[in-house]
């Protein structure tokens, strides 16, 4: 399986998350700072994976400056708690011009591991002439799911042989994509007691697809060990490489 690695920070699923609030001597209001998803881009390919935030804020009085920062949390596949990943432009303050009314911030991250769910929390502050912060508040985005699109082979079944010839057997093996992709071509590699066969190339699968192949070898005598092993080479890249294989004693 090819990785790729986490850079600067989705079928798209939104839903409402706890709500700001606020701190210091005068509470923003509602209108006062604004977040809100974007954009929520599924990919085959982790690194043209994204979402996008679109965060505003406004001066609440005259010489104020204004900054603010993004944070994502991810909870992947499984898991029961978000967590708070870094990256390059996550966590540090992103300041608005001097003397301007109104700032506004786009901010794509990239590069999304999935099988995951995100948010962005957007934290705001204003600060006055003496670079003091006098209010401060938060907004939390919608969630953006993001799914694994790569394909899944397993082996579905490694059923009984038939006899083919003088010391010649086919073993029947039920394939399968539990994937949300079409999969290259791969081979599958038969081993009947500890001697592997030449492999076989099997067309690749569609996402759901169930093939049956013979895979032909000699008799596995009784108490022996007859295996089965999917895509050897890792040619495919998977969203799981754990069943890829299944044995059977004789």
């Amino acid at each position: 399986m090819r990785r790729v690695a986490l850079t600067s920070l989705v079928a798209c699923v939104f839903a409402v998350l706890p709500g700001a609030f606020a701190l210091g001597a005068q509470a923003p209001q509602r209108s006062d700072a604004r977040a809100r998803l974007t954009a929520c881009k599924p990919a085959l390919d982790q690194a043209s994976r994204l979402l996008s935030v679109d965060a505003s804020m406004r001066s609440l009085q005259n010489g104020d400056r204004m900054q603010l920062r993004f944070e994502l949390f991810q909870k992947a596949q499984g898991k029961r708690r978000f967590r708070k990943l870094a990256g390059p432009g996550l966590g540090t303050w992103n300041p608005a011009t001097p003397g301007v009314d109104r700032f506004r911030f786009r901010k794509p991250i990239q590069n999304l591991p999935a099988a995951a769910t995100y948010y962005v929390k957007v934290t705001y502050r204003w600060l006055n002439e003496q670079n003091v912060a006098y209010a401060r508040t938060v907004r939390l985005t919608g969630v953006c799911f993001q799914p694994d699109l790569r394909p899944d082979l397993s082996v579905a079944a490694f059923t009984g042989t038939r006899r083919l010839g003088p010391g010649q057997f086919a073993y029947t093996v039920i394939l399968r994509n539990t994937g949300r992709t079409a999969s290259r071509d791969f081979d599958a590699v038969l081993t009947v007691g500890g001697l592997p066969r030449p492999a076989l190339n099997v067309p690749g699968l569609a996402p759901g697809e169930r093939r049956a192949v013979d895979l032909t070898g000699p008799r596995c005598e009784s108490g022996a060990t007859a295996r089965v092993e999917l895509d050897p080479d890792n040619r495919v890249n998977e969203s799981k490489e754990t069943n890829n294989s299944r044995s059977t004693t004789c």
